[in-house]
């Protein structure tokens, strides 16, 4: 497999771009050294079922990248569900004192309320002047 062609200084900067960056390490006729083993079926890149080596090492780089997707969720999880837990019991402490403090302010209203119709009724029927009771 042809990596790089073989073009003079360019291509010797490239093969050391690639051998340093990359770790891949490059022959002098530009192919591959890890690429062109024979393995022991006789054919170059044989137990890979035909896949083409950049379609490997895309899936390996999906795999590598989900794992760390999933390792740092689950870090940020870890480490931000107590925070989480305590504020969701704060709320619920603040939740509570406001719905008391509203349900205090209500039960006043209903009790002004109550006391001006008890002073109307007062004056609609006045009590007599004598405790006598006519029947």
């Amino acid at each position: 497999m042809k990596i790089l062609p073989r073009a003079g200084t360019a291509g010797m900067l490239w093969s050391r771009i690639l051998t340093f960056a990359l770790g891949v390490r490059i022959r002098a006729d530009g192919t591959d050294r890890m690429k062109s083993f024979v393995s022991f079926a006789g054919e170059p890149g044989a137990g890979t079922r035909g896949v083409p080596s950049h379609a490997r090492s895309g899936r390996l780089f999906r795999k590598y990248a989900a794992t760390f997707v999933i390792v740092v969720c689950l870090t940020l999880v870890v480490d931000e569900s107590p925070e989480i837990w305590f504020s969701y019991q704060e709320y619920r402490v603040l939740l509570a004192r406001i719905e008391q403090q509203e349900a205090q302010f209500a039960a006043e209203k209903i009790d002004q309320f109550v006391k001006e119709i008890e002073a109307q009724m007062a004056w609609v029927t006045p009590l007599p002047w004598n405790a006598v009771t006519f029947e």
